[in-house]
């Protein structure tokens, strides 16, 4: 399964402090790290399995299919996840990169501090729970910054696998096509429409989009919808038909039939829930990573 940012509506990246659950089978164009602050976890990278505890931290690079799984109740992680909102077409450049090592330890001697400081300092930022927001933001954009340098300074420049090739150059077709949705899921938006972005013809296209995505257009568009209303319903002064409206669904039924469909609870219900509770949800249903 394609996992694409836009769809948990993170921004310029995507780095928090997440309570760690399972998460299917996916990949995405982004680079990210896991650091393990509390409990244990697992992640199986293109059939390599690492199991994290606390201080432990692995890559995943763009591309990789991976797959997390998290039986320790409370397991916090700091995921840092980045790519081109943040850097642009220059994130080609550390896009197709290979990590020789890609697990290790916040206190191992071996690992360069050039990429174990940017790291410590994203935790240390996290972790403050006070302070100006444009500060935290302009500190934790210049520690990726770094942490990109590196990787770019470091790539290994290893063969990929023939299937992180094939992935990639689907990804690369698609990715135009996210981006359309994304800038247009307020508006009607056909097979045909999106077929034309990526290139393809109808029937093609809707096989790949189905294959790189692991879902239909149709249903991938709804999710991307269904996101964004989740997003909106956390201004509680906007009436769901007005959620309905600004998320793209032709109606407040509309939106509250699909939500229920997705989510399993109506819009309503979901307002009511803890923001804890929201996200273990999104996460449970691939609606948020």
């Amino acid at each position: 399964m394609l996992y694409h940012a836009q769809l948990a509506n993170t921004g310029l990246y995507d780095i928090r402090l997440w309570k760690c659950t399972n998460f299917a089978q996916h990949w995405h164009s982004k680079t990210e790290i896991y650091l393990c602050l509390q409990g244990k976890m697992k992640i199986c990278i293109e059939e390599t399995m690492y199991c994290l505890n606390q201080d432990d931290a692995v890559f995943v690079c763009a591309n990789e299919a991976h797959e997390i799984f998290c039986d320790v109740p409370n397991t916090q992680v700091v995921l840092i996840a980045f790519g081109y909102d943040l850097l642009g077409n220059d994130y080609r450049k550390i896009l197709n990169l290979s990590i020789d090592i890609p697990f290790f330890n916040l206190k191992d001697r071996d690992i360069s501090p050039e990429i174990l400081q940017p790291i410590v300092q994203i935790r240390d930022v996290l972790y403050q729970t006070e302070g100006d927001a444009i500060l935290r933001d302009w500190k934790i954009r210049s520690n990726v910054y770094a942490i990109a340098a590196y990787l770019f300074e470091h790539n290994q420049n290893k063969p990929f696998s023939a299937k992180r090739l094939l992935r990639a150059k689907h990804l690369e077709k698609m990715y135009g096509t996210l981006q359309y949705i994304s800038e247009n899921y307020c508006k009607t938006i056909t097979v045909k429409q999106a077929a034309a972005v990526a290139g393809y013809d109808r029937s093609y296209f809707c096989k790949q989009f189905r294959k790189t995505t692991g879902m239909t257009f149709h249903r991938y568009l709804n999710y991307y919808r269904i996101s964004e209303a989740c997003r909106l319903m956390s201004d509680s002064k906007l009436s769901l038909s007005a959620v309905a409206e600004q998320s793209g669904f032709a109606s407040q039924k509309n939106l509250s039939r699909l939500f229920r469909d997705v989510l399993g609870i109506c819009p309503s219900q979901y307002r009511k829930l803890s923001q804890e509770e929201k996200d273990i949800l999104k996460t449970h249903k691939n609606i948020l990573h």
